[in-house]
């Protein structure tokens, strides 16, 4: 242990010199030192002091001075203009940044300032009140949401939900389009800022993202389903916009959730990110299984998939005879009857590798999914892919959390 800890201290010892020498230091010595030898070597053999008369020989010395000052002199006077020179270049680069960086926060927070005020002004009346921003906009998803109806096909739902989002487009037209060019505006400033800045613009973008919604989020991923918002699909796969997005918001959802009590739709929302969260973790570590529970003598969902991630379980164990607390988020999921709860399943795996990155990360053709009932408590739905290519939550390529 001693001596484990000796070398510890030889090697702080160590870095701390290696900081100190650096090739300045290193120039100034070797100066001093190539001056020392010509020193000795003008010594040698010469008489430059007579001791009987007291006289130094005035000329030989200012030769020999002239000789060191000239050419060492020299050496080091350009040695430290060079690192004069870096030293002035890495400043303004620390300048040029500061400043890249200042305009990228003004520009910004101009942009958010308009998105906020632009929201502000969005308004809708109930039979109560008149609604204002975010409110008003919950109260139109609402309204969609009642008009939705259920088709048992998860294409016909999916084109009827786009269908109802592009009715609410054009009935606000003084307000949807310049809503949604303004968030993409925003993060497309800071997808398209330069590398250095690229930890602000993280910071920035999650400072955004953590103010929208979850209307917000259902309304932006219906607008990246049209041709409207094309374009805003790669920066929300990017940025991992939908991150928090509840997956019963989503009209697709709604044959399942209005079998729910209100809470239980927000139990069983909570409990589908945390399997979200799961998928993701399994599918982008080294972890080959994760299990979620607030209380395991009850239900269980467990993920898990093999070291290529090209295979995916999604198993949900609910014990048929078990006793519910009034905190267990499954709740919701137990009021469905079996069958639908192996749809419902089926569904959210859907949702999450195909549905929620608009077919771009997981092409729907090269999935094999199976819905699977193993037993009264248990089911699993098992994805394979079908070209051996990896099962993607994220973009891989500049991932964000």
């Amino acid at each position: 242990m001693l001596g484990f800890v000796k070398l510890e201290r030889i090697a702080e010892l160590k870095n701390k010199w290696k900081s100190r020498i650096t090739y300045v230091n290193t120039i100034c010595l070797l100066s001093v030192l190539i001056s020392l030898g010509f020193t000795i070597g003008f010594l040698h053999g010469r008489e430059i002091f007579c001791w009987e008369k007291y006289v130094l020989d005035t000329e030989v010395v200012g030769h020999f001075g002239d000789f060191i000052g000239g050419a060492i002199g020299t050496l080091v006077s350009i040695v430290l203009l060079y690192h004069t020179l870096k030293l002035q270049r890495r400043d303004s680069e620390k300048n040029t940044l500061v400043y890249e960086n200042q305009q990228l926060n003004d520009l910004f927070f101009h942009l958010l300032k308009q998105y906020d005020d632009l929201l502000k002004t969005f308004s809708a009346k109930n039979e109560e009140e008149q609604l204002q921003g975010r409110e008003a906009l919950h109260y139109n998803l609402i309204e969609l949401y009642k008009q939705f109806k259920d088709s048992g096909n998860d294409k016909h739902n999916q084109d009827q939900a786009i269908s109802l989002f592009l009715m609410f487009y054009s009935q606000t037209r003084d307000f949807s389009p310049i809503y949604f060019r303004s968030l993409y505006r925003a993060f497309k400033l800071l997808e398209s800022s330069d590398d250095s800045l690229r930890e602000v613009s993280i910071k920035l973008m999650k400072m955004l993202r953590a103010q929208l919604s979850d209307s917000e989020l259902v309304f932006i991923r219906y607008n990246c389903l049209t041709r409207q918002g094309s374009k805003f699909v790669d920066l929300v796969n990017k940025f991992n916009l939908l991150k928090h997005l509840p997956p019963l918001e989503l009209m697709e959802y709604k044959r399942w959730a209005e079998k729910m009590t209100f809470d239980g739709r927000g139990y069983t929302n909570v409990l589908l990110l945390e399997a979200k969260h799961n998928i993701q973790k399994v599918l982008e570590t080294s972890l080959p299984a994760a299990s979620y529970s607030n209380n395991p003598k009850t239900y269980n969902i467990n993920v898990a998939s093999n070291d290529t991630a090209t295979e995916l379980k999604v198993c949900l164990y609910i014990k048929h005879d078990g006793k519910l607390d009034d905190s267990d988020l499954i709740k919701g999921v137990y009021k469905l009857a079996e069958e639908e709860r192996l749809a419902f399943l089926c569904f959210f795996v859907k949702d999450c590798l195909i549905f929620s990155s608009f077919n771009k990360l997981n092409p729907r053709a090269r999935l094999k999914i199976e819905p699977i009932k193993e037993d009264e408590d248990k089911m699993r739905v098992t994805v394979t892919s079908k070209d051996q290519q990896p099962i993607r939550m994220r973009d891989t390529e500049g991932r964000i959390n």
